[in-house]
């Protein structure tokens, strides 16, 4: 008899602890100060529903937050769109996390640190957040004025997002972002230098009930039992 083994029949689904992605849309939406209002002015979850609200919408998903461009990822349109870039990190080392992000967001843009409580993105909760009403364009130089830098103290392992929106009128520079922890050299944010960082925070995937697994057992050996033919003798 075939011997089959239960841990055979189950399978791990354990999410990755790292996904980036690149989604852009057609809009002429810009960040709004308020027009001298604060109370009126964008938040990030505004700045996230005008991105939403664009046509054509394209995701990518990317290996890090480096090089993001539209002539690469968006057709190659190079005017009126927006851009949002995500990070879902599920980080297992405390620490001070500084990020720095090097964008051309003509109209404006915003940052935010989000949980991971949600379905999407518009369901985290959002943790911290920056938004920026000004031109932006970094030049394609750390040392400028324009890089934007958000640090965050992770007190606890978890699960995080973060999330980059802008938007822009012409003439579509590159998006990159960097990071350091506690004070350490800079690294772009990508798969291969965040993965120190990162572990299983989540919770287990529950294992199937011994019913659902007795069924699978009994399946598979109807499937490798048949009757055997008889051979019949030749002539």
């Amino acid at each position: 008899m075939t011997s089959i083994s239960l841990a055979a029949l189950t399978c791990a689904v354990d999410a990755a602890p790292v996904e980036f992605e690149a989604r852009f849309t057609s809009t002429s939406a810009a960040a709004y100060d308020g027009g001298g209002n604060p109370a009126l002015a964008d938040d990030f979850s505004a700045l996230l529903a005008k991105h939403y609200a664009g046509s054509n919408p394209a995701t990518t998903s990317v290996t890090g937050i480096e090089n993001i461009d539209s002539s690469v990822h968006y057709t190659g349109q190079n005017s009126d769109y927006s851009v949002l870039m995500t990070a879902r990190l599920d980080l297992a080392v405390t620490g001070q996390y500084e990020f720095q992000i090097g964008a051309d967001w003509g109209r404006g843009g915003g940052i935010a640190l989000l949980d991971n409580a949600g379905a999407t993105l518009s369901d985290h909760n959002v943790l911290q957040e920056l938004v920026r009403f000004d031109d932006i364009w970094w030049e394609n130089d750390w040392s400028h004025g324009d890089v934007v830098s958000q640090t965050y103290d992770i007190t606890a392992p978890g699960s995080f997002n973060i999330a980059w929106v802008g938007f822009e009128g012409c003439c579509a520079g590159n998006t990159t972002v960097r990071f350091s922890v506690d004070g350490s050299p800079f690294m772009i944010l990508n798969e291969t230098n965040i993965a120190p960082y990162l572990g299983a925070v989540g919770a287990p995937v529950p294992l199937p009930s011994s019913g659902v697994l007795m069924t699978g057992v009994l399946a598979l050996l109807a499937l490798c039992v048949r009757p055997r033919e008889q051979l019949l003798p030749t002539t």
